[in-house]
């Protein structure tokens, strides 16, 4: 990092952008049919009651996949202590915050506190690895970023809708136009041209 602060960055945001491409639809996915596979698995009774867990913690899942940039790049930079210190001061509430949830809300309030343990590690982990250098993880608008934010509401929209068959064709069109404005807006050309270099099928030549 000290050698190629520039190189640090591009590679950090990338590495964000990639988790949350790969991660973004199948969270969807699982978020949207828990109910359906929750049934298929264990039957109606007890998806009833498991269904909202597996959502939040699907939900919990991608928070922590982003939040693994910052705490990588605070490791790499030789500042292990400040996720330490991140760890040591959430306890309490985590504990007091699940002590609670699980008394009044069950099993539903502990997935809850856990994703949003996970929610708010990812912000505090993003919020130092920012203040390490001012030019790290910055924000820059794009375009793309109107259209993924429109598809995160109709994704909402989507996991509340309750005809099956509605439910599988607004998550066929979430899913592929997320790729799509993915691959036109977040990726950059040279990540384009790399992904259908090794997307494109094989020449098989004949025998002679």
């Amino acid at each position: 990092y000290l050698s190629s602060p520039g190189y640090t960055k591009k590679l950090s945001s990338k590495a964000i952008k990639y988790i949350f491409i790969f991660l973004f639809p199948l969270v969807f996915l699982i978020i949207t049919f828990a109910h359906e596979c929750m049934t298929l698995w264990l039957g109606n009774k007890f998806a009833e009651n498991s269904t909202l867990v597996l959502q939040l913690l699907s939900l919990g899942v991608l928070f922590n996949g982003m939040a693994y940039i910052p705490f990588t790049y605070l490791q790499g930079i030789g500042r292990p202590d400040i996720t330490a210190k991140v760890n040591l001061v959430e306890l309490p509430f985590y504990f007091i915050g699940m002590w609670f949830a699980i008394k009044y809300q069950g099993i539903n309030g502990a997935a809850f506190i856990w994703m949003f343990r996970m929610l708010a590690d990812a912000l505090i982990l993003f919020l130092f690895s920012k203040r390490m250098t001012s030019t790290h993880f910055e924000f820059k608008f794009k375009q793309g970023y109107i259209y993924i934010l429109i598809l995160v509401v109709g994704s909402i929209f989507t996991v509340l809708n309750n005809l099956f068959f509605l439910k599988i064709f607004l998550a066929l069109v979430i899913v592929l136009s997320f790729l799509f404005v993915s691959w036109k807006f977040l990726l950059l050309q040279e990540e384009r041209i790399f992904l259908m270099s090794h997307i494109r099928m094989p020449k098989f030549k004949g025998n002679a």
